[in-house]
């Protein structure tokens, strides 16, 4: 029974943001499909992944890494994220001998400010120092500013393997001058989200909290361009009462707050349509995927990762950040009828790619557990560029190769064979 050490800065379900979700998932799907005991390291908790889905934390005190070494005897290592860990962790890992696998859900290694969007406002397309010294150097040690990404860059090459959560995120890496040993693309959703009732209604959610960079000012303003009311539920980190104020006063608002898991996949599940109106460089998108899952049209801007799984069809749009396209695409699908779930191809192209993708990271789990020293070869040629140009394709002759009613294949034949 091989033993796994996953190390992240946060545990589910202590914090319940997209890579504790993953952690999560992951040591479940590792536990259940390979026997394994998983270990999890955290800024919060250190403890054994148990039996029932229960976090057992193994004493009170915290552990070194090196102690956590010591104690679980790992096979593998999977890094899910550094953040708030001492810089010293990054060569422990390397000294310990241990195969590693370095998950990339965001821009960490490349940015402090994890998202690429710069202290201006600006989406930003990868580190430069000059500039890197202007925008986080306020906020951090300008000194490890100057050097952050070099010496993520080194940890990065020395891994086993290096997956990637979208085709986006590994094309700014490389992009910037990461040449890992092994790479996969595999989307860090590795359980379908449980069908919920919902007794609530909303005609748009937004899910995003009040950053910038996830398009709250944005979808504001979008909003501004729609006369008809509707109701609108906000969501996540500061959002409070206070917000809409600021929003157009002929909707109606309800203001949720942060909400935990359970009850984001009931207003997901409840809502007309969900928006996610990134303007940063967003590397996956969980609400945007979870939503498609469940049956719900969907709205989401041509960023970060987002043009390589949300296909243009009549239930979900994928738009410039504009406000009068946002405003429109929101427009559109709250007026329409949309096809039921089972005949949705995208929901269904989605469902495909969850699946497949719990299979490939359980693949390449299993292959360093077993043949620590030869780098893992089977990641299909697909590169960022092809899925934009796909999804142009769909954008601009929905009509030709979408859809009816009575027919499935939504993708084209090769893009589904490409992206799998």
């Amino acid at each position: 029974m091989p033993n796994i050490l996953q190390i992240s800065h946060n545990v589910y379900p202590l914090h319940d943001a997209g890579v504790e979700l993953a952690t999560w998932e992951l040591s479940k799907l590792m536990r259940d499909q390979l026997g394994a005991t998983v270990y999890i390291y955290s800024l919060t908790q250190q403890g054994i992944f148990g039996v029932h889905d229960r976090w057992q934390r193994m004493v009170t005190k915290a552990f070194t890494l090196s102690e956590m070494l010591t104690l679980s005897k790992p096979d593998l290592i999977l890094v899910q994220h550094l953040k708030g860990h001492p810089s010293t962790i990054q060569s422990e890992i390397i000294s310990s001998g241990i195969p590693y696998i370095v998950f990339l859900h965001d821009y960490w290694y490349m940015c402090k400010r994890v998202t690429l969007y710069s202290l201006w406002g600006q989406r930003c397309h990868g580190p430069n120092l000059i500039k890197c010294l202007a925008c986080v150097g306020p906020i951090h040690d300008t000194l490890e500013t100057s050097t952050w990404w070099q010496v993520n860059k080194t940890f990065l090459s020395e891994a086993s393997h290096v997956v990637a959560a979208s085709l986006r995120v590994k094309y700014l890496y490389e992009k910037n001058g990461l040449q890992a040993a092994s790479w996969s693309v595999i989307p860090p959703m590795y359980e379908i989200p449980p069908r919920v009732t919902s007794h609530s209604y909303n005609s748009v959610l937004y899910l995003g909290g009040r950053a910038q960079v996830k398009g709250f000012q944005l979808f504001g303003k979008a909003l501004s361009h729609i006369s008809d009311k509707l109701q609108i539920s906000l969501g996540g980190n500061g959002t409070t009462n206070d917000i809409v104020k600021d929003l157009p006063k002929q909707h109606e608002y309800r203001v949720l707050g942060h909400i935990s898991r359970v009850p984001a996949l009931e207003n997901i599940s409840g809502s007309n349509v969900v928006c996610c109106p990134s303007v940063g460089e967003e590397s996956y998108g969980r609400v945007a995927t979870e939503s498609i899952v469940l049956g719900t049209p969907l709205v989401v801007t041509k960023v970060g990762g987002y043009p390589e799984r949300i296909l243009n069809s009549h239930t979900t749009k994928i738009v410039d950040p504009n406000p009068h396209m946002l405003a429109e695409a929101i427009k559109s699908l709250v007026s329409s009828t949309h096809p039921t779930y089972e005949k949705n191809p995208t929901q269904k192209f989605n469902l495909k790619q969850i699946t497949l993708g719990r299979q490939r990271i359980v693949s390449v789990v299993n292959h360093y557990l077993h043949a620590r020293d030869e780098p893992y070869s089977s990641e299909p040629p697909v590169d960022y560029q092809d899925a934009l140009r796909w999804n142009n394709l769909l954008e601009t002759h929905w009509n030709k190769l979408g859809v009816s009613q009575s027919s499935i294949p939504a993708v084209p034949t090769l893009w589904a064979e490409l992206w799998q």
